[in-house]
């Protein structure tokens, strides 16, 4: 996870919480580089800003444990991977914003469409294809790969 402040909290789940769960918490992401750009002020509800982005590079050294697939990809391999985005709802108090307490719900976006409120169902993840070819002279077709989800162990 990580913030506007560009924050970032790493876990693993090593396989999905049906299957009896494994977290590695914190994960050390050695190499891991992030970035966040704000579209406006941060924490000031008294303007209306844009938006804020994130950029991460994960180093495929760190994944290659988890992917039971070459890694670095080759041409044309499949990760399942989701990205989600969880906003609590809040009120101003005196210039501050406050955060509504846990009774009421948190707004919760993903990716690719997921059909349940659970982040933690791999199969239901949406796919990266991974190309050799530039996108901008020729595209690459893309190859439904039926591997539900990929199980791991941990390190």
């Amino acid at each position: 996870e990580m913030n506007a402040l560009n924050t970032t909290w790493t876990l693993i789940i090593v396989n999905p919480y049906r299957d009896n769960y494994n977290i590695i918490d914190p994960y050390p992401f050695d190499g891991m580089v992030t970035g966040v750009s704000i579209n406006g002020t941060l924490n000031n509800p008294n303007d209306t800003d844009c938006c804020w982005y994130t950029e991460v590079a994960l180093p495929f050294n760190m994944l290659r444990q988890f992917a039971n697939r070459p890694c670095p990809p080759e041409d044309r391999d499949q990760w399942r991977i989701n990205f989600s985005r969880v906003e609590w709802q809040y009120y101003v108090v005196n210039g501050t914003y406050v955060k509504y307490p846990d009774t009421v719900p948190e707004d919760n976006w993903v990716w690719s469409p997921q059909w349940v409120i659970d982040m933690h169902m791999p199969e239901r993840w949406g796919f990266l294809q991974f190309s050799e070819i530039d996108p901008r002279v020729n595209s690459t077709l893309f190859e439904y790969d039926p591997v539900p989800y990929i199980s791991s162990r941990a390190p």
